[in-house]
């Protein structure tokens, strides 16, 4: 199931960046809702997914932040920002 996460975030981070070159900024809500439109997944499950996803983000960035920035660089041509909520 994972795996099937970051294919759509993948998907959605792409479609993002080749509709809007001006770096549009999806919201989590929307992303959410997108998600479980798609899916079938609640909204319980997804969030689960979402505080586990941020929590290893949060690792590896602590670990290697020009790694991690190189990664979603290479990997979704984005950019990387870590934001300290």
């Amino acid at each position: 199931m994972n795996n099937d996460f970051e294919k759509l975030l993948s998907f959605h981070i792409n479609n993002e960046i080749k509709k809007h070159s001006a770096k549009k900024v999806i919201s989590q809500e929307e992303l959410i809702k997108e998600i479980v439109q798609k899916t079938g997944l609640s909204e319980e499950k997804i969030n689960e997914f979402f505080i586990a996803f941020n929590k290893v983000i949060r690792e590896l960035y602590k670990e290697n932040p020009e790694g991690l920035k190189s990664y979603f660089r290479e990997k979704y041509g984005a950019d990387f920002i870590m934001f300290d909520t």
